[in-house]
């Protein structure tokens, strides 16, 4: 599958951002378009068309309608399944979706950057022994 613009400018804004440690080709069930593999997780950056978006709620093409219905609900089904599949191998699973970064990728990298940073930083505690401390400082009560 090839990439889209829309993911490279996604991931560059992330290197910008600063994120490392990210794999792109990981050989996972549905092809994240992006993997921690450290963190043990995948992040999909969903087409709003393709993937149904529930905010965008984009109309059904009305030519060859009924194609385009089981088309689109198939691809729905495989995103679920894909997701609860990941999520059994032990993976937390992400999706980002086309709307979120158009036409500027850049907020929504800084808040997965964000979210990294935590994961990691909580990772350390569990490895230091100090499992919970953190999430107990950035959790409120």
């Amino acid at each position: 599958r090839a990439e889209s613009a829309r993911e490279i400018a996604f991931r560059r804004a992330l290197w910008r951002e600063g994120v490392r440690g990210y794999r792109v080709h990981q050989p996972l069930p549905g092809r994240p378009d992006v993997t921690f593999p450290r963190l043990r997780l995948a992040v999909f950056l969903n087409g709003c068309f393709w993937h149904r978006c529930p905010v965008c709620a984009p109309q059904v093409p009305k030519a060859n309608a009924e194609f385009w219905r089981e088309k689109l609900a198939t691809n729905v089904r495989r995103d679920v399944a894909v997701r609860t599949q990941l999520e059994r191998l032990g993976w937390d699973v992400l999706t980002i979706w086309e709307h979120e970064i158009r036409p500027d990728p850049v907020p929504r990298a800084r808040e997965l950057a964000a979210h990294v940073r935590t994961m990691r930083a909580m990772a350390w505690d569990d490895a230091l022994g100090l499992r919970g401390y953190r999430r107990r400082r950035l959790m409120p009560s």
